[in-house]
């Protein structure tokens, strides 16, 4: 018989012949009157539920079986349908829409990961209702670990839905984090890749989607990210979209798509901050451009602003404002000098 106070020792003894039994283990606990609740059937439930609700063997209670989830990370993605993919999604998200993608992969290197990912169709900061908490759980064989790890994705991928499972992470359950911080980071940068690399698909495979659906709901997200992540940042910066002097209104074109149509002499890109369009349009600065057939990135909030002055550079050209450019003063100067010189042929022909 192993017995304990629960202050940190314990004894063994033989087990007394009228107790012993054919098979099994029993276990007996003795509760404090402080921790009278954990004897309530419904506590006992919500803790089993919260922690073991997808482990592979069956947990009883009072004769009801209280796991009865599938752990369908595990299985193969090919193998999830759509409707268990809904249903399981607004199960950890707790929320009623349709997810508006889906990620569901394994991986060997450099971890044990099988993990699944939900992007929702929608994100509720925008609705005033304050940030955003971590929305993936980390779970080691099917047991909870940590609930909404702030440790597994960096902060700006927190509109992200899902689940991260790994045998590899070696754990303390009483403290619910795992010991080995180094795994988790590799853990951490494995996952932000996955996550970028499908969000590039994305937008190569299902531009329309990418743009009108996904990038107008969290491209703020990503513009974070390129502030915040600086190990994703040349990554992140392919994924942005801008409306330019060249496009109409809501026309939104990469960074990518913006350099494959410069000039080979430009070097650099240009862009411009202005409250909408219209006033971009009617800056005075854009009087150069529009002269010198050079097209500008429209960028409208502080946080796009905040982008540019992060980034600096793209694909190796310079990200320059457009009021700092030099493109109008050239301008000015061509026009000043035509008026010269037509003032000199002038008083030359009289």
């Amino acid at each position: 018989v192993w017995s304990s106070t629960g202050w940190g020792s314990y004894t063994i003894s033989p087990l007394p012949d009228a107790v012993r039994q054919d098979r099994g283990s029993s276990i007996v606990l003795h509760l404090r009157p402080e921790c009278s609740d954990y004897a309530n059937e419904s506590t006992v439930e919500k803790i089993l539920k919260r922690y073991s609700n997808f482990v592979g063997y069956p947990i009883y209670l009072n004769g009801n079986r209280v796991n009865t989830l599938d752990a369908i990370w595990l299985h193969d993605p090919k193998s999830v349908s759509q409707d268990t993919h809904a249903a399981f999604y607004k199960y950890i998200s707790h929320m009623y829409d349709e997810p508006l993608d889906t990620l569901h992969f394994r991986m060997d290197a450099p971890l044990d990961i099988k993990a699944l990912f939900y992007i929702p169709s929608f994100h509720q900061e925008k609705y005033g209702m304050g940030r955003m908490e971590p929305g993936v759980s980390l779970y080691c064989r099917k047991v909870l670990i940590e609930s909404k790890s702030p440790d597994i994705l960096p902060e700006w991928c927190r509109f992200v839905k899902g689940v991260v499972d790994s045998e590899d992470l070696p754990l303390s359950i009483s403290r619910e984090k795992p010991q080995d911080t180094k795994l988790v980071g590799k853990m951490r940068k494995a996952l932000t890749r996955k996550i970028i690399s499908h969000l590039a698909t994305m937008a190569k495979k299902d531009t329309e989607k990418y743009k009108t659906e996904f990038y107008r709901e969290y491209g703020f997200f990503l513009k974070e990210g390129v502030c915040q992540d600086y190990e994703s940042q040349k990554p992140l910066s392919k994924l942005l979209y801008f409306e330019t002097s060249k496009g109409m209104a809501g026309e939104l074109v990469s960074l990518d798509e913006y350099v494959s149509r410069c000039p080979p002499e430009q070097k650099d890109i240009y862009y411009l901050y202005a409250p909408s369009r219209e006033l971009a349009l009617q800056s005075p600065y854009m009087e150069g451009f529009a002269k010198s057939n050079r097209e500008v990135v429209f960028i409208y909030t502080a946080i796009d602003d905040f982008v540019m002055a992060n980034l600096k550079t793209f694909e190796g050209r310079n990200l320059t404002s457009a009021d700092r450019s030099g493109i109008d003063d050239a301008s000015t100067k061509d026009k000043d000098k035509q008026n010269d010189d037509k003032t000199k042929d002038d008083d030359e022909s009289n």
